[in-house]
């Protein structure tokens, strides 16, 4: 038993040590990512909301050419962000990517991010969202400012270790003894104990009590990561199924506007679904096809749909309804909810942040742990007995 857990220890001693600037980044990268809506609209309230807001808003196609305006030729825009809200303000984005980059800085050629009152068309800002800060700190989550392809795998490996060394964690921090003093001491940090020993229930008491949620975080990582994880988690929650339920035909109204083909596709998504929070249309002019997403909720995605229409003509084509999904599609669809603990609302955020805040910690204070008894083995060498000499 003794040998078992020396070995346990080494292990996640050594995996700790490789993997732990990585858990590091993205631990506290999610911590600070956890209020990012909240956050964002207070420090931008100038540009995300509108003053007096009014009964009906510019037609889509009016709005688009006047973010277009707003951002240049140079950016042409591919996404449009509208509301249900009446005071919130109306997106439009400019993105373009080069996958053969190296990096983030790279890979975003440019994303530009117009904010306009959708009553009047005033713009009320323009934002280079490429170097907004929570885009920023998205990124070096995501992929550590690497390029998606380069750095997903790298996060994704960390964040597979963070799981081995939790469980490996749970088994070294089981008392060794059954005393009550020992479980007392498991459960409870020694404040007022020199740094070493502080420091060692530091790392392991916070380390225990949000192992669960940590591990939950860590998975939802790996369903993103890994398209492996992903199918099987696909595979086991839909109970065997390896594809997605096919689109179906989209029963949605065409509304002549008498305008543009924009107007309809945004007229007819608004008309299928009244009361979502939110709906995007995606796609760059020079595209046949735009896609409607549509957000029932604005704090959650899960519950959502997908409209297909023809851009030149508005006509609908294809929709994958929230309902019509199987389990397998709906958890999957879950699975960022839940890792930034939006499921749960506001007591999901604060405690994402709290395990992610704790993991931060872990690999410092196992850091120190591990260079303390580095430090105390070259302070006290082993010395040789001496030889006998012989008279």
């Amino acid at each position: 038993m003794a040998n078992t857990r020396k070995t346990i220890l080494t292990l996640h001693r050594w995996l700790g040590l490789g993997s732990g600037l990585v858990v590091f980044i993205v631990s506290i990268t999610g911590c600070l990512y956890a209020f990012q809506e909240e956050i964002f609209d207070a420090v931008h309230q100038d540009v995300l909301y509108v003053a007096q807001p009014q009964q009906q808003a510019l037609p889509m196609s009016v709005l688009y050419e006047k973010a277009q305006e707003a951002l240049g030729p140079e950016y042409p825009i591919t996404a449009a962000i509208t509301h249900k809200d009446p005071v919130k303000t109306w997106s439009f984005e400019a993105l373009k990517e080069d996958h053969e980059a190296l990096t983030y800085f790279g890979q975003h050629v440019y994303f530009q991010t117009a904010y306009l009152n959708p009553y009047t068309g005033e713009v009320a800002g323009v934002m280079d969202s490429k170097y907004e800060f929570f885009e920023l700190v998205k990124y070096l989550h995501w992929s550590l400012w690497l390029s998606t392809e380069v750095g997903q795998p790298i996060v994704g490996v960390s964040t597979l270790i963070f799981l081995v060394m939790l469980i490996s964690g749970l088994v070294l921090w089981w008392p060794g003894s059954k005393s009550k003093k020992a479980f007392k001491q498991r459960f409870t940090v020694k404040w007022g104990a020199k740094f070493k020993r502080l420091n060692y229930d530091l790392h392991n008491v916070p380390g225990f009590y949000i192992s669960m949620i940590s591990a939950i975080v860590a998975l939802t990582g790996l369903v993103m990561a890994f398209r492996w994880v992903l199918a099987l988690v696909y595979f086991m929650a839909s109970g065997g199924e390896t594809a997605e339920t096919p689109p179906v035909k989209l029963e949605a109204p065409v509304v002549q506007t008498a305008s543009t083909p924009l107007d309809e596709v945004f007229t007819s998504s608004r008309s299928l679904y009244p009361e979502a929070a939110t709906i995007g249309l995606f796609g760059a002019a020079q595209d046949s096809l735009v896609l409607a997403y549509v957000k029932v909720q604005d704090d959650v995605y899960y519950e959502s749909h997908n409209l297909l229409y023809e851009r030149a003509t508005g006509k609908p084509l294809t929709a994958q309804h929230h309902e019509d999904r199987n389990a397998g599609e709906k958890l999957l669809y879950m699975n960022y909810d839940i890792h930034v603990g939006a499921i749960l609302g506001m007591p999901g955020k604060i405690l994402a942040f709290l395990a992610s805040l704790v993991c931060s910690s872990l690999p410092v204070t196992g850091f120190l742990i591990w260079y303390g008894k580095r430090g105390k083995q070259k302070k006290h060498p082993r010395v040789a007995a001496p030889a006998r000499v012989s008279a």
